[in-house]
């Protein structure tokens, strides 16, 4: 599994000069050993521990904050080598960098914080920014920190102590500090136990504090018992120290009951699952099988690596490629056997003289619904004949053409949306039509100023600026939709040359429906619909009136597409 190799490259650009740093001055003659070495070995701890983190745990998202905390603790490593080994009585740059302490110290609590909050939500759900929030006390408090000097409110020094550090007292930004360290430890260890209140396993649900409670027992020892672990010269682990194992231990709990999701048990996993499946690799070897496992020799495994195979009657063996290998799984038949059995006893018995006869009767009724759309379809056909020619007659133009024109591709494309909308909406009308039995069927006038909006944005494909408008709700007559449709679509294919811009209103009322164009032409060319018939012979608007006026208003034109039952219709029309 891949992560983000930027990450890790940072990691070790702070890791290797730290571990380098501490070699090299613990090697050195002049230095004692008796300090290093413990950043030795907590450094050496926490960057073992995070190579096998990377491989362990699933989610990305917990694996880059798992690594900047280890981050935060080799960089706190790195300081103490540098204050105890490099700036030997330079009092100014060991006190800079014991302020620097608290930029890791400050960093760890809330990485632990947002490690829980990413552990109690499923993978594909984001953590909320909210919480991002967390980020602003803490940089407050690492600034606080650095800036000791000007306000003493963190640390306060004796100016007269040749070693500062040793007669230091606490201030109230001390305090703040570790009131907010304990409430982010606090808060992490509820979100674990909520997070946990749903696992299976509530009886670990303390076994990721374990190793803070041995931890801190020692810590006690050590501190007030005055138990000491030194070896010859070797001192013994700090409360820093201790600090990068308690994180470790807490992080190695949370994975061992499963609130971190990591790589475990799948062998075992698989070899409990109840599909009976092997595995082999990519070398013909075997990997692994599930307990309940059917033989199959090699003949039968090559053929179902290209297609299933069947074992015998009740058994099918199938294959899947996986990472490194080949997975097979075998299927059991049995049930659908039976079922198919069953089937054929029940069609059997179905076969008799009323069955035979309803079965006529289907076949009748769906012959009578194949002509009808059969009908349908070729009423299309008739209907949109003028805009198919058309457009193959520019689809032939443009294979002979060396060079092809955008208008005739944009008009194809015109064309092309009005053959699919007034196909859509007789189809609309002859499924009402079934449904409403001997009524007229009606089309919703929503359909109309959709169709209506995809010519017009299909119109913009021959830079015409395009706008539509109106009300649209309600059933209308299909007639009188489609007369519509048709009536704007001629008088469309007939300006399509000469405009520029092009704003449309849709309104109706019972029996009416008006379409108002208002057409800005080209520069230099005029607004003629002399042309233009819209008269149909169409049997289905034999009953409708469309008619259409034009009007000047500057250098626009106004067009009103007038549709209707009336015979008469005034142009004052809505």
């Amino acid at each position: 599994m891949k992560r983000d190799s930027a990450l890790l490259n940072i990691f070790f650009i702070i890791a290797v000069p730290a571990i380098t740093l501490i070699l090299l001055r613990n090697l050195s003659p002049a230095a004692s050993f008796n300090y290093g070495f413990v950043q030795i070995f907590t450094s050496t701890l926490v960057i073992l521990w995070l190579f096998l983190i990377e491989w362990r745990i699933t989610d990305v998202r917990m694996v880059r904050i798992i690594y900047l905390t280890g981050m935060m603790f080799v960089l706190f490593s790195m300081l103490e080598v540098c204050k105890e080994h490099f700036f030997i009585g330079n009092i100014r740059m060991q006190t800079y960098i014991w302020y620097a302490y608290y930029i890791p110290l400050t960093l760890i609590p809330m990485l632990c914080l947002c490690v829980s909050v990413i552990m109690a939500r499923p993978a594909g759900r984001k953590v909320s920014k909210r919480w991002f929030y967390l980020t602003i006390p803490t940089t407050l408090i690492i600034l606080m920190f650095l800036t000791n000097n000007v306000h003493h409110l963190c640390l306060k020094f004796d100016p007269n102590s040749p070693d500062p550090s040793a007669d230091c007292t606490y201030g109230i930004g001390f305090g703040i500090f570790l009131v907010w360290t304990i409430v982010m430890f606090v808060a992490t260890f509820i979100i674990m136990i909520m997070k946990c209140a749903f696992s299976l396993r509530k009886r670990d649900i303390l076994l990721p504090m374990l190793p803070v409670f041995f931890i801190l027992i020692y810590v006690l020892l050590q501190y007030y018992a005055k138990l000491s672990l030194d070896i010859e010269n070797i001192k013994s682990l700090e409360l820093s120290d201790f600090y990068a194992m308690i994180v470790i231990g807490f992080f190695e709990g949370c994975i061992s009951i499963g609130l971190i999701p990591a790589n475990r048990n799948y062998r075992y996993l698989f070899s409990n699952s109840s599909v009976s499946s092997v595995i082999y690799d990519n070398d013909d070897d075997f990997i692994c099988a599930t307990d309940n496992a059917v033989a199959f020799d090699d003949k039968q495994r090559f053929t179902a690596l290209t297609k299933p195979v069947l074992l015998d009657a009740n058994t099918r063996l199938s294959s899947r490629p996986v990472t490194g290998g080949t997975c097979f799984w075998t299927d059991d038949l049995t049930e659908i056997n039976n079922l198919d059995k069953q089937m054929s006893d029940i069609l059997m018995k179905i076969n008799t003289q009323n069955e035979i006869l309803r079965a006529e009767n289907v076949v009748i009724e769906e012959r009578a619904r194949i002509e009808a759309r059969n009908r349908l379809y070729d009423k299309i056909t008739v209907n949109i004949i003028k805009q198919a020619d058309e457009i193959l007659r520019i689809t032939n133009n443009i294979e002979n053409a060396k060079n092809i024109s955008n208008k005739d591709l944009a008009k194809v494309a015109l064309l092309n949306a009005y053959i699919k909308r007034r196909s859509n909406l007789e189809i609309i009308a002859f499924e009402d039509k079934n449904k409403a039995k001997n009524k007229s069927p009606r089309i919703n006038m929503l359909e109309l100023k959709l169709s209506l909006k995809e010519s017009l944005r299909y119109l913009e494909l021959s830079n015409v600026e395009t706008f539509l408008s109106g009300f649209a709700d309600g059933f209308v007559d299909a007639s009188l939709v489609i007369a519509t449709y048709e009536g704007f679509e001629l008088i469309l294919e007939s300006l399509l040359k000469d405009i520029s811009a092009l704003a449309v209103s849709l309104s109706w009322s019972d029996g009416l429906v008006v379409l108002r164009l208002i057409i800005t032409p080209l520069e230099g060319h005029l607004i003629n619909l002399e042309k233009c018939d819209i008269s149909s012979s169409n049997e289905d608007f034999k009953n409708i009136s469309r008619r259409f006026t034009i009007t000047t208003e500057d250098v626009d034109a106004v067009v009103k597409l007038m549709v209707s039952y009336d015979e008469e219709v005034p142009d004052n029309a809505i």
